[in-house]
């Protein structure tokens, strides 16, 4: 087995988080950074891609068919509520399903060894959030779990 694939780990992740993680990725890439920073964070932005890109078809789609220009913004959302009720119309509860899907990406292991190279005032939750819910901090680089 090669280095490169022991220094993988799956997560799962809701596709909410998905989508939040590939804008914090995209962001940190427009950045000046070191090539090696660059090429692990663009691996990772190909997986969360590649596993969202089926559900942001279905989005669009979605708010292609049933989507209204909001008067204050002037951006398209989607109906939450039937008109006059609490009820939630049916295109607000499929989106709802498809944010909280799960998706299972198989990246580069995240630690906070990496998160130092990112020279930023951001704090990219989203990034954050997935070396939190899945222990990875605790991960040293050569794939050992840390004893402090």
């Amino acid at each position: 087995m090669s280095d490169k694939k022991s220094n993988k780990k799956k997560v799962e992740i809701k596709m909410s988080d998905a989508f939040d993680l590939q804008t914090d990725l995209a962001d940190i890439l427009k950045r000046k950074s070191n090539m090696k920073l660059k090429l692990e964070l663009t691996d990772i932005l190909l997986q969360v891609k590649s596993q969202t890109t089926p559900a942001n078809d279905l989005l669009q789609e979605l708010f292609r068919d049933h989507g209204v220009t909001d008067d204050l913004t002037r951006q398209l959302i989607l109906p939450r509520f039937v008109d006059g009720t609490k009820q939630e119309t049916e295109a607000f509860k499929e989106y709802k399903t498809l944010q909280d899907q799960a998706v299972e990406l198989e990246c580069p292991l995240i630690t906070m060894e990496l998160l130092e190279k990112i020279e930023s005032d951001s704090s990219y939750p989203a990034l954050v959030k997935l070396i939190l819910e899945n222990d990875l901090q605790r991960l040293e680089p050569n794939g050992t779990t840390s004893t402090s």
